[in-house]
């Protein structure tokens, strides 16, 4: 993570000096985690036209970077999965609203079977097979991702499955969202855990898999029915644009409201 970091806030630092400061006080800079990219844009296409504000959409700096980032001054907004840490709100961070997308396991097998926790500790373990025979192919996070801090939290015992499958050489592990989910649709019988936003507003080519027999549906993640989510949190500096408040109003609004759930797939 540290080396993505370093070259993604190279990658900011060398962006050209606009012609005007009025000009860069319409650019609004966006980083953090890649699951919103998609939706972001969307956002941006119905938002930019109007107000003549551009959305720049900071590429691989994760949560964790993203967060960094702002702290700096090097972005406007953050996008995040981790919320700041104390020390971080005390100089000014802080989260404006938050939004939830499930967080699921998916496959590129075309028919995978429904799942439960105990059969996806086995896969990461001693090994499995989908139910016409085809390997499951484990794949991991980088140690420092949210993810795995998310999924410890939510599943303990697989959390330290996975932590154990580290030291097997063959299981490919992934820096950040979007290179999981290539890494997902170009493995064979992949099994991964991704955001349902990813999945759906990138249109990745691969398949929710129940789990505990329920469907990872969105509306059944609205009723409760299933239980597992991921937050998205907007962050701030102390130090608000104008413009990046207009944005954040944008978002917040109705119409961001139906960007986001259209981008879910409702």
């Amino acid at each position: 993570m540290k080396s993505v970091w370093k070259s993604a806030l190279a990658g900011l630092v060398a962006i050209p000096l606009l012609a005007s400061s009025q000009c860069q006080a319409e650019t609004i800079i966006i980083g953090g985690t890649g699951v919103v990219d998609e939706f972001l844009r969307r956002a941006s296409a119905q938002f930019t036209p109007r107000t003549g504000i551009e959305i720049e959409i900071a590429q691989n700096l994760g949560s964790p970077g993203g967060i960094r980032a702002l702290a700096e001054g090097v972005i406007d907004i953050a996008v995040s999965t981790q919320f700041p840490s104390e020390e971080q709100k005390a100089k000014g961070l802080k989260v404006v609203f938050t939004r939830h997308t499930p967080f699921v396991w998916v496959t590129s097998h075309p028919f995978p079977q429904s799942m439960t926790i105990a059969d996806i500790i086995e896969a990461y373990t001693t090994g499995k097979t989908w139910q016409d025979g085809t390997p499951i192919r484990v794949l991991l996070r980088a140690r420092q991702s949210p993810d795995m801090a998310l999924i410890a939290q939510l599943w303990p015992e697989l959390g330290a499955a996975m932590e154990k499958a580290r030291k097997k050489a063959d299981i490919p592990v992934s820096g950040n969202d979007p290179d999981n989910a290539d890494l997902a649709e170009r493995t064979p019988g992949s099994l991964t855990a991704i955001t349902a936003l990813q999945v759906i507003s990138e249109k990745r080519n691969l398949n929710f898999i129940p789990l505990d027999g329920v469907a990872p549906t969105l509306e059944n993640f609205d009723r409760g029915i299933y239980k597992y989510g991921k937050p998205l949190a907007f962050i701030v500096s102390a130090n608000v644009k104008p413009a990046t408040e207009r944005f954040l109003d944008f978002l917040r609004s109705q119409e961001g409201e139906e960007i986001y759930r259209q981008a879910s797939g409702y």
